[in-house]
């Protein structure tokens, strides 16, 4: 969430001054459909490039923006003339505060929903460990990762090597063998 969106204060009483102020001159609250129109003239490009500014994207402070005015125009029998924009930029930074808790809750949820990559690691990960295993040559780790890993046949792999389809075979079985004997018994397994 943008810096300039993170308090939510009171209405100051700087406000609430200003409020009783334009009462004791006389102005009654309500927007006539004329003022209406002539503060969304005068105040529209101002409050879009707000609205631009708290969220970063046109299109979602475009719906603001209009989300702000269809607002005061519902309610323009309770805002003084005098506070329209100030009114506006209000309803534009609510908003725009709702709009970044969305995203937040969005993301948590997004987040909760992808598995966890480090809880179940990938199987080519985990023939990546096996592979570093001490116990096995060099030709053994070259033909079980050509295999395991790449997917690669026999015949593949004996052209890849150089090694005849025999020994790639035999380097195969040895390789499982030496790798599950370093790996030990399984609990709880034969």
């Amino acid at each position: 969430m943008p810096k300039f969106l993170s308090s939510n204060p009171a209405p100051s009483s700087v406000e609430k001054a200003e409020v009783a102020s334009a009462q004791e001159s006389g102005e009654v609250p309500g927007l006539s459909e004329a003022e209406f129109r002539g503060i969304y003239e005068r105040h529209a490009a101002e409050i879009l490039r707000y609205a631009i500014r708290c969220v970063g994207r046109r299109e979602i402070a475009e719906e603001i923006a209009s989300e702000a005015f269809l607002k005061m125009h519902l309610n323009r029998d309770r805002i003084f003339a005098s506070r329209a924009a100030a009114w506006l930029t209000a309803a534009v930074k609510n908003q725009a505060t709702d709009y970044w808790r969305r995203q937040q809750v969005e993301r948590r949820h997004a987040a909760l929903a992808e598995p966890d990559a480090a809880a179940e690691p990938e199987p080519e990960q985990d023939w990546r460990a096996l592979l570093g295993d001490p116990a096995l040559k060099p030709e053994h780790r070259v033909c079980l990762a050509l295999h395991y890993v790449h997917g690669m046949s026999r015949g593949e792999i004996s052209a890849r090597t150089g090694l005849s389809d025999n020994q790639v075979k035999n380097a195969l079985q040895y390789g499982l063998k030496l790798l599950r004997r370093s790996l030990g018994p399984k609990e709880g397994g034969p």
